[in-house]
């Protein structure tokens, strides 16, 4: 492990009526995304930088974020 290196686990919730959501992956400034089922049963993707943000779909049902870049980029 290196040296001066801390982490800290921080709950991130779920959606507005949901049930679960699935962290994929995590940015150089923190930020978490991943995705999370909706009130309606539906899967979106999300991004959490203190407040879980719905990202929606393009028109469809379903979203996942997979990656994050360093610029904040989903």
């Amino acid at each position: 492990a290196a040296a001066g290196l801390s982490y800290a686990l921080t709950p991130i919730g779920t959606l507005p009526g949901g049930s679960y959501s699935f962290a994929t992956g995590i940015g150089e400034q923190g930020w978490a995304i991943g995705y999370a089922d909706t009130a309606e049963g539906h899967t979106h993707a999300f991004v959490f930088d203190g407040t879980l943000r719905d990202l929606g779909t393009l028109g469809g049902r379903i979203s996942v974020a997979k990656a994050i870049l360093d610029d904040g980029s989903i």
